[in-house]
C-alpha cells in the first residue's frame, strides 16, 4: 500500500488561504513557527471501540481532508465569479485568490494519485473527484476567455451540491469505519468552510521586510557595492548589487550551491566558498566574476573566508585540522595554511580588525556559541560574550571600535552592536522575525543585514544607530549573506 505523508489540515490551510507569508527556514539553529490558520476539527474516537489500524486510519484522513478542500474549492470558484461578474473582484485581486486555490487543487491532487480508499468510501470519492475535474475544467475556460463569470456561477451550482453530497456520504461511511460520532464534527465543519472561503478572498497586506524605506534621495546617495546569495535562479550563486539596490547581476553559475561572498579591501576581488567540486572549497574571483581561481583544495570542508585589511592573507575556517571547525589563515594566493585556533578552543566567521592585528570569530566552547577575539597569530584569546544566549556571525566595524552581530539573547535573532571589549551591548532591530548576518558599509555609517521579514530572506539596511531601515532587495526568491563593499 501507498505510504501517504499525511500533512494536518492546520499546515495545509495554513499555507493555502493565510493572509501571511509563512517564514522562510534559515541556515541558523532555530526553528520558525507554522502560522496558524483554521483547522477542520478532527474526529473523537470512542474509547471502548476498536479503532482502525493507523495506516488504513491515516488513509481515510486523507480522504476526509480532500473531500473537505473540494467543497472549499467548489465555493471558492463560485464566490469569486460572483464577485467578479459584480465588479467587487478586480483582476489582480482574482490572481491572488487563484494562488490560493492552487495549493489546495494541487493537494488534492496528490492525494488523488496516491490514496487507497476502502469500498465504502469509494462511491462518494468517485463522486467528489468529478467534482474536483469539473471545478478544474470550468476554471480553465473562464481564464482563457471561454466564458464568462455569469456562465461559471450557473455551470458551478451541480458540481457545488455534488461536492457538497460527497462530502456528506463520505464522512458518514468514514466515520463508521473509524467509530467515531459523523454528527459532532459536521457543524463546525461548515464553520470552518466559511471562515476558509472568506480569508482567500482578503488581499496580503503589504509587508516589509525591514521597514517602510528611505527617500529616494537618501538611496540613491549610497555608494558601493553589496556581494550576496540568492537562490533566486534555482539554486545559491553570488550577485551583487548596487547599494542602492539597483543593478542586480549574477557571477557565479555552479551546480553546486556558492556562499559566503567576501570582498577584498581594495573591491576588485571577491572571495567565497563553493561545494561545486563535491565539499566546500575557497575560491576567489574578479569583481565581474571573471578569473575564478580555487585556492583550497582538501578533502576536509573551508568556509567563510575574510580578507586581511591589506589584502594579502584569508581567515578562514576549516575542518582539516579536527572534526570541530577552527579559524585558520592562508595567502591570499591559498598557500601557507595555519591554524589559529587551538583545538578546546575552535571557531568559525573569522572577522579582522582594521589596522588586521586581531580576529574576532565565534566558538561554541563557553555555554553558548559567543564572540571571542584573539590576536591575527592566534594568541590571547579573549571570550567577549560570555553565556547570554547565542551570538553569532561578528563583524568589526570600519573605525575600529564597534563589533556588529545577531544573537537570540532575547528570545529571537537580532541584530546588535558592542564594544571591542564586549561592553556596552546596544540592541539595533526589534523585529518578530528573525534579523541576522549584519554588516557594515565601507564607511561604517550602514548595516546590511538578512531578514526574514518578508516571509523570505530579503537584503536589509539601515543607520549605524538602527534608524532607517529600508530594503536593498526585494524578490520572492531569497537573498543572504551580504559584504558591504567599495
Amino acid at each position: 500500500m501507498t505510504k501517504l505523508r499525511f500533512f494536518p489540515i492546520l499546515v495545509l490551510l495554513a499555507a493555502a488561504c493565510a493572509s501571511a507569508p509563512t517564514a522562510t527556514p534559515t541556515p541558523l539553529p532555530t526553528d520558525t513557527p507554522v502560522p496558524t490558520a483554521t483547522r477542520t476539527p478532527a474526529p473523537t474516537r470512542t474509547p471502548t471501540q476498536e479503532a482502525v489500524s493507523p495506516e488504513v486510519s491515516e488513509q481515510l484522513e486523507a480522504v476526509h481532508m480532500s473531500l473537505f478542500l473540494i467543497q472549499v474549492e467548489a465555493e471558492i470558484v463560485t464566490e469569486a465569479a460572483v464577485r467578479t461578474e459584480s465588479g467587487e473582484l478586480d483582476s489582480a485581486g482574482l490572481l491572488g485568490v487563484l494562488e490560493n486555490l492552487s495549493t489546495i487543487t494541487q493537494t488534492v491532487d496528490q492525494v488523488a494519485a496516491g490514496v487507497q480508499v476502502p469500498d465504502e468510501v469509494a462511491p462518494a470519492w468517485e463522486e467528489a473527484l468529478d467534482a474536483h475535474a469539473a471545478i478544474k475544467d470550468l476554471l480553465g475556460q473562464w481564464l482563457d476567455d471561454q466564458i464568462a463569470p455569469v456562465d461559471v456561477i450557473t455551470q458551478m451550482e451541480p458540481v457545488r451540491q455534488a461536492a457538497d453530497e460527497a462530502m456528506d456520504v463520505g464522512w458518514q461511511s468514514i466515520a463508521r469505519l473509524l467509530r467515531v460520532d459523523a454528527a459532532g464534527i459536521e457543524a463546525a465543519r461548515e464553520d470552518a468552510l466559511a471562515e476558509i472561503v472568506e480569508q482567500a478572498f482578503v488581499p496580503p497586506p503589504v509587508v516589509y521586510a525591514c521597514g517602510e524605506g528611505e527617500t529616494e534621495e537618501a538611496v540613491a546617495s549610497l555608494t558601493g557595492r553589496i556581494a550576496f546569495v540568492s537562490d533566486r535562479d534555482g539554486d545559491p550563486e553570488i550577485y551583487v548589487v548596487n547599494a542602492g539596490g539597483s543593478g542586480a547581476t549574477r557571477l557565479t553559475e555552479s551546480p553546486g550551491g556558492d556562499y559566503a561572498p567576501s570582498w577584498s579591501p581594495d573591491g576588485t576581488q571577491i572571495a567565497f566558498y563553493s561545494e561545486r567540486d563535491g565539499n566546500a572549497e575557497i575560491y576567489i574571483m574578479n569583481a565581474d566574476g571573471s578569473e575564478l581561481t580555487r585556492l583550497t583544495n582538501h578533502t576536509a570542508n573551508d568556509y567563510d573566508p575574510s580578507w586581511s585589511p591589506d589584502g594579502t592573507r584569508i581567515a578562514f575556517h576549516t575542518h582539516r585540522f579536527h572534526e570541530n571547525p577552527m579559524v585558520a589563515v592562508m595567502n591570499a594566493d591559498g598557500s601557507d595554511v595555519v591554524q589559529l585556533t587551538p583545538i578546546d578552543i575552535g571557531g568559525w566567521s573569522p572577522s579582522w580588525s582594521p589596522d588586521g592585528s586581531q580576529i574576532v570569530f565565534n566558538s561554541a566552547r563557553g555555554i553558548d556559541r559567543d564572540i571571542w577575539l584573539m590576536s591575527a597569530e592566534g594568541t590571547g584569546i579573549v571570550n567577549l560574550t560570555n553565556g547570554r544566549g547565542d551570538d553569532w556571525w561578528p563583524e568589526w566595524s570600519p573605525a575600529g571600535g564597534q563589533i556588529v552581530f545577531h544573537s537570540d539573547r532575547d528570545g529571537d535573532f537580532e541584530v546588535y552592536v558592542m564594544t571591542t571589549s564586549g561592553e556596552s551591548v546596544t540592541r539595533l532591530t526589534h523585529n518578530p522575525a528573525l534579523d541576522y548576518n549584519p554588516n557594515w558599509s565601507p564607511d561604517g555609517s550602514r548595516i546590511v543585514f538578512t531578514s526574514d521579514g518578508a516571509g523570505n530572506r530579503e537584503l536589509c539596511a539601515m543607520n549605524a544607530d538602527g534608524s532607517g531601515l529600508f530594503n536593498i532587495t526585494s524578490h520572492p526568491a531569497n537573498d543572504w549573506a551580504s559584504d558591504w563593499g567599495p
